[in-house]
């Protein structure tokens, strides 16, 4: 399946994974399960904390910029344009809320497909004047590149989007959006959270302006701890919506009385640091650096691949929700089996399977870490409870 042999760094990381010994879990796309190492970096911090107090704050500070890196690495930026941030909500709304917004203005956004987080901080905006320019997703849940063209016009300020649509699966083209932001004068902000840690991301090349994503699906890290990178020419455009000691130069001078935020994305982090969370995005960010998202990216695709075949090989039809042209394909599909909805994802639940059941379609997403056998077993699992429905 891949052309680099992992299997025994896989083994090590699978071992990592207590879940594996309880759940046969395929459900990334929702909330991911955490490895040892996430708790022993967590624990480690709380450790710290509850042996020595405060004396070892400065190496809590070191670890904020070294996880801070680890970001910019994943996303190819400068550790400068990061901030951290506790959620996707939050980091879309750096945008939302700090932009010199001017009545009139308005953002295009697929309110169709798109997650609340992605529509809801724009909605805000109404009383300022701000509307939103819909773009109309197809009957089969594509978002076309002339969708986007239809919807801007010349009060669009900025394109708002998902890397990855998360009922679907579909993958926007971040690239041909980037390009039309670039030529209309207009921003492009992207929730990356269904594709950061299973597809590669280049904030570079798919010229994007802002992208956030917390760390608790595809990045194996918890809940309330993410990275938001903020292109540096939009920086200081930007009004922090929220400041405080943490926002400014020499933060650690609690005597001074200047007003003088950070030049970088650091004015965005208004307090004292989630540092437990910190840690705990360290040890997951350590995973996609030793196997490298070039190979993660083509394992999850053959993943995916093996379950697409193995599902049109059941004795009952499947129809594909999800578009599987690879050029739209993610790391995750959804797929409705006429007939079976929530009765059979429940009868899934009772046999500790976990997948998702959304807008009356199944929805799969492994992570790179999970097997042939595993996906062999839930295919299995899959033609029993149907055979089982079918006889009571």
């Amino acid at each position: 399946m891949e052309s680099k042999d992992f299997s025994s760094q896989l083994s090590d990381l699978r071992s990592q994974f207590p879940i594996l010994n309880h759940w046969l879990y395929l459900n990334h796309a929702g909330v991911c399960p955490i490895s040892k190492k996430v708790i022993e970096g967590i624990d480690a911090y709380l450790r710290d904390l509850a042996e020595n107090g405060v004396a070892h704050e400065e190496k809590w500070e070191e670890m904020a910029d070294r996880v801070r890196a680890q970001f910019a690495r994943l996303v190819n930026c400068d550790p400068l344009e990061v901030t951290f941030i506790r959620n996707t909500s939050h980091g879309l709304s750096l945008f939302a809320s700090g932009y010199p917004w001017k009545e009139g203005d308005n953002v295009v956004l697929c309110e169709d497909e798109e997650y609340p987080s992605v529509i809801y901080p724009w909605k805000q905006l109404k009383s300022r004047g701000v509307s939103i320019r819909k773009v109309k997703a197809t009957e089969d849940h594509r978002i076309p590149i002339s969708a986007f063209l239809e919807a801007i016009d010349k009060k669009t300020r900025a394109l708002c989007v998902s890397s990855v649509e998360y009922a679907t699966g579909f993958r926007n083209d971040l690239a041909s959006l980037g390009q039309i932001a670039h030529e209309r004068g207009i921003y492009l902000i992207v929730d990356g959270i269904q594709s950061l840690g299973a597809l590669k991301m280049d904030v570079q090349k798919y010229g994007i302006h802002l992208l956030a994503a917390d760390s608790h699906k595809w990045l194996l890290g918890i809940s309330g701890i993410g990275g938001c990178y903020i292109h540096k020419d939009l920086i200081p455009l930007l009004t922090p919506p929220l400041v405080g000691w943490k926002s400014t130069k020499g933060a650690w001078d609690f005597d001074r009385a200047r007003y003088d935020l950070w030049d970088d994305a650091r004015r965005f982090e208004e307090g004292s640091p989630n540092y437990a969370g910190i840690y705990g995005f360290h040890e997951s960010l350590k995973i996609f650096e030793i196997f490298g998202m070039e190979w993660i990216e083509s394992r999850l695709f053959a993943l995916t691949d093996f379950l697409i075949e193995g599902l049109q090989r059941l004795n009952h039809p499947v129809t594909f929700v999800s578009s599987l042209h690879p050029k739209e394909r993610s790391s995750f599909f959804s797929f409705q089996l006429p007939g079976f909805g929530e009765e059979l994802a429940s009868i899934l639940q009772e046999q500790k399977v976990c997948i998702s059941y959304r807008r009356k379609a199944f929805r799969i997403s492994p992570h790179f870490y999970n097997t042939e056998d595993e996906l062999n077993r839930f295919l299995e699992i899959l033609k029993e409870s149907i055979l089982k429905l079918q006889g009571s």
